[in-house]
């Protein structure tokens, strides 16, 4: 079927069809028409998903057929195969050409506009000349007028809408831009080719890898140039970039860029990539470790569209998040910065001389000479290895009756190898080090060759551990119910590839401990070099010795060792210095893009109310009148704590009088349609029911008190949503208070009077006990824990200090009733924030719920492995802190998990038995001895269950001595012999 549609000269054929509604597939002769609602429609989808014209014609097509309409081929009548497809693409292709046009004509209107209101000081800078034509700069301070492009502060004017530059690089910065030197260059987001050419003939050829497609650095240079060609030529630019290092080492060394330029650019890492830098280079490039960058992590650089009601929304999202997330952590960094005992002066100058001592040329070797030393060697690897065939081959050849010719022919092999080994020493001998060290002048040679072998081999050696401790991780992924454990599969791939690194591992320490053992027989207390320490040679004590991390010193150490170097606290201070610092200058930068944004806000709206007034505009009247509505839905979503709702009324207020003075003439008034009013019937909870509202969303529903935005963050920042009650149920909690008071509290009971047993003769125990009390899980000693716990010098382990608390629990009842003791892995369940049928599993056994006094031991894995005791009174509310060393500070961060775990365990059992809470109120912390007690460095174990001891019985605090502590073992072995008899 075929519809004439008639026309006459006044009025051609396609303006005919729009106005009947339908957009014709070509300007002259076209054969399909579509309608325009649905290319409005099919545009606004194009904007928030991919392109899908196929599609779309394939939906239409299985529509009609459906509806009974098919498109049949004239000549045969057979049905037409995607009759829509062609038609469809070419409408939407002529339709966004059109909008395009009419855009471009709206956007020309609103610029003249924007250079009425605008001040003249402002808008006479919107163009700028070009980069080459910048004069040189000495003076920085003083802050002076100008603006961006235009195209740049349509893009984002948060970034682009100042209108005062010169902030000192070193504080910042103007600007701060992203930016990927990968060749995908397109006329909107970039510079021309011309650029590139132009800047590729200025690049030398050894700052460009030829045979790289994507990351050329002619193509980075080529976006800073047309980048400085839309800024007022004042601007300071900080670019973040994921070699950034590497480019501004180009750029200093090769003549590229004007020195003027220079002077305005700063380089910094992405976030994210830095940490795959060099130490050294992060100190001079990681955006987290330098000054005036904020929290800028150059990860988040795709190019913006021109900001409109969508986007807008967007980015006050995004302010919104970086507000409460990142300068949240304020206030915590300074409680931790003033508990920490280091003045604010002196961490800044720790951290000065950390950088300045990292940064130092001296603080690295050579490459050269590390590329020779490197050889050299494994040159004498190898001929180790060839000393050990050699002497195996011998010692093969020997066990049978051989001809004297072999023997010979072996010994001459053994003498050019003696040869070989004494020109290799000479070899390193002829690499001068002392020349490269002249510090090490007055070493011995052979002291030096052996340091610099500790430390590449220690280097190889920090290497292959961190693979095998990423693999450890994997493995125990599940210790502490932190999460659920590997399948048998991996959990067997995971031990093989543990095995096959392992036997590696240990003959690189083995032979870097002997390193350490030759170092200090050849040491010289005169040199004043820091002798390095050996390694353990188990995973487990390896992965938490501190040292690890350390390198080996290779040069004199003048005075004291830095206190950045051996102070854990000037590094925790540190730390959160930095962070302290980089939080207090994103605020600022924040609050200087929440005043761009509601200058462009002000702006917008008077450029747009002066064309509205402008008769020549009548045409543009209603597209006018949208992008009005647009902006002044922003009035209700860009408001921050940084900007007050009332600036933006103010300046909403402004644009209406500005553009009445510039125009003289009122907003033209329209004729606006009656609405249709839908009344609603979902009133009441009957009729929510009746319309079946219920049904269709759920029974949860958000709380509609709550703003766009919160809802839309409710998933990042946990407000709102009644759906993540149960999911925020344990971290609702409220902690009970908690006070540490490093006094005795009073008079504390000690116990003098335990019965130690020492005339007991006590045999050896060579076979597994295994014993199961009445009411207590199974417990189990080994042959080898057994010998720990019995030996002068042994470091009890958790299985020796929960065996050994069971016993002494049974032991001393009925008094030890009273106390619930805890496991050494349950605080760290806490910590890793196991699930409450984890929890409950492990410690119902115990009736914790019933008993007054908690006893918890604890285990501290860094810097050294170090057990303490914690005894929880609930009458009185208070904590007594046991540690053979009475060290305090280590307490401040152990009482947060111990209340953490006090409340949660007694939430719980509230949840599971409706039990009154006992925790609620305020408690204090005490230590119970303030002088220590242990003099050596493997004996805490012992005190710990020495404590344990005093406190079942009864009793506040042992009274046992240093000397005391061998019986206690014996004591411990006694109860673990009886136990074997019985079973």
């Amino acid at each position: 079927m075929s519809i004439n549609v008639s026309s006459c000269d006044c009025s051609t054929l396609p303006q005919t069809l729009i106005s009947h509604g339908l957009f014709p597939t070509a300007p002259s002769q076209p054969r399909m028409a579509v309608s325009v609602e649905l290319l409005s429609f099919y545009r606004a989808l194009f904007e928030r998903s991919c392109d899908a014209i196929n599609a779309l014609a394939a939906a239409l097509s299985t529509y009609y057929s459906r509806r009974g309409f098919r498109v049949t081929n004239q000549q045969v009548g057979d049905n037409c195969k995607d009759p829509f497809r062609r038609g469809l693409s070419q409408a939407v292709q002529w339709y966004t050409i059109l909008q395009v046009e009419v855009e471009k004509q709206v956007e020309s209107i609103l610029q003249r506009c924007r250079r009425l209101v605008k001040p003249p000081a402002i808008a006479s800078q919107s163009q700028h000349p070009p980069v080459s034509s910048v004069p040189p700069v000495t003076e920085r301070e003083p802050l002076s007028q100008g603006s961006c492009a235009e195209i740049l502060i349509q893009r984002c004017p948060a970034c682009f809408g100042g209108v005062l530059f010169g902030t000192p690089l070193d504080k910042g910065g103007d600007i701060h831009v992203a930016m990927d030197g990968g060749c995908y260059w397109t006329p909107h987001h970039s510079g021309p080719p011309t650029s590139i050419e132009r800047t590729q003939s200025a690049v030398p050829d050894e700052a460009i890898d030829q045979y790289t497609p994507g990351e050329q650095q002619k193509y980075s240079v080529a976006l800073i140039d047309h980048l400085l060609s839309l800024l007022p030529p004042q601007a300071n630019i900080v670019v973040l970039y994921d070699v950034g290092c590497v480019l501004s080492r180009s750029l200093s060394r090769f003549d590229i860029l004007d020195q003027a330029v220079m002077s305005r650019l700063r380089f910094a890492t992405t976030a994210m990539h830095a940490y795959g830098h060099e130490w050294a280079c992060q100190l001079v490039y990681n955006p987290r470790l330098i000054s005036g960058l904020g929290l800028s992590d150059g990860e988040v650089s795709s190019p913006l569209p021109s900001i409109n009601a969508a986007f807008g929304s967007s980015i006050n999202m995004q302010q919104q998040l970086v507000t409460k997330c990142g300068l949240s952590s304020v206030p915590p960094l300074k409680k931790s910065l003033d508990n920490g005992g280091v003045s604010i002066a002196e961490l800044k100058e720790q951290w000065a001389n950390q950088r300045a001592a990292q940064l130092s040329i001296r603080a690295h070797a050579p490459m050269k000479l590390k590329k020779e030393l490197d050889t050299v060697l494994s040159l004498q690897a190898d001929l180790d290895t060839t000393t050990k065939v050699i002497q195996a081959a011998r010692t093969t050849i020997e066990r049978g009756d051989v001809s004297p010719g072999i023997l010979e022919a072996l010994a001459s092999m053994e003498r050019s190898h003696a040869r070989l080994v004494v020109k290799a020493e000479a070899l390193y001998s002829s690499l001068n080090v002392h020349e490269r060290f002249p510090e090490l002048t007055n070493v011995s040679l052979d002291f030096v060759r052996t340091l610099l072998m500790a430390r590449d081999l220690k280097i190889n050696i920090r290497k292959r551990a961190i693979g095998s401790f990423f693999e450890w991780d994997k493995l125990d992924r599940a210790v502490g119910g932190k999460d659920k454990p590997l399948g048998t599969k991996l959990h067997q791939q995971t031990r093989k590839a543990i095995a096959k690194r392992q036997p590696a591992l240990m003959a690189a320490i083995r032979k870097y401990n002997a390193y350490c053992e030759q170092l200090s027989q050849l040491y010289d207390p005169s040199w004043a070099i820091p002798l390095p320490s050996s390694l353990p040679t188990k995973l487990v004590d390896l992965r938490n010795d501190v040292s690890l991390m350390e390198d080996v010193w290779i040069t004199p150490s003048a005075g004291e060792t830095p206190r950045w170097l051996e102070d854990a606290d000037v590094r925790d201070g540190i730390r959160a210095l930095i962070k302290r610092e980089r939080c207090v200058e994103e605020q600022r930068r924040l609050g200087l893009e929440a005043d761009n944004m509601c200058r462009w806000f002000g702006y917008e709206l008077s450029a747009i109310q002066v064309a509205l007034r402008q008769p020549e505009n009548s045409n543009y009247h209603l597209i006018l009148r949208q992008r009005l509505e647009a902006i002044l839905e922003l009035q209700e979503r860009w408001p921050t704590v940084l900007c007050s709702p009332s600036r933006y009324a103010n300046q909403a207020q402004v644009s209406i009088q500005l553009a009445d003075a510039i125009t003289g003439a009122s907003l033209p008034s329209l004729s606006w349609l009656s609405p249709v009013i839908v009344d609603n019937h979902t009133n009441s909870a009957e009729d929510e029911d009746m319309w079946g509202v219920t049904d269709l969303l759920g029974g949860d529903l958000p709380d509609l008190s709550l703003e766009p935005e919160q809802i839309a963050l409710s998933d990042v920042l946990g407000v709102g949503l009644l759906d993540d009650q149960d999911e925020l149920e344990p971290e609702s909690e409220t902690l009970s208070q908690v006070s540490l008071k490093w006094e005795i509290p009073g008079a504390l009971d000690i116990d003098y009077t335990i019965d130690l047993e020492q005339g007991v003769d006590l045999p050896a125990i060579t076979a597994p006990v295994i014993w199961a009390p009445a009411g207590f899980p199974r417990q189990t000693f080994l042959p080898d824990d057994i010998d720990i716990l019995m030996s002068p010098t042994g470091r009890l382990n958790d299985t020796c200090i929960n065996g050994c608390a069971t016993l002494l629990y049974s032991t001393f009842r009925p008094t030890a009733t009273s106390c619930a003791v805890l496991s050494t892995h349950d605080l760290p369940r806490i910590r890793f924030n196991a699930e409450d049928d984890v929890l409950w599993r492990n410690l119902s056994w115990t009736r914790f719920w019933e008993k007054p006094v908690w006893i918890l031991p604890i285990h501290r894995p860094l810097p050294v492995g170090h057990w303490v005791l914690c005894t929880i009174r609930f009458r009185s509310r208070q904590l007594f802190l046991f540690d053979s060393f009475a060290e305090q500070k280590p307490w401040r961060n152990d009482i947060k998990d111990i209340m953490r775990l006090i409340c949660h365990l007694s939430s719980m059992v509230t949840r599971r038995l409706g039990t009154t809470r006992q925790d609620q109120g305020n408690w204090t912390a005490y230590p119970v001895l303030l002088e220590p007690r242990q003099t050596n460095g493997h004996d805490c174990g012992v005190w710990v269950l020495a404590q344990m001891a005093a406190v079942l019985r009864g009793y506040e605090v042992t009274g046992m001595e240093e000397h005391d502590i061998n019986h206690f073992r014996h004591f411990l072995g006694v109860l673990i012999h009886r136990v074997a008899i019985l079973t």
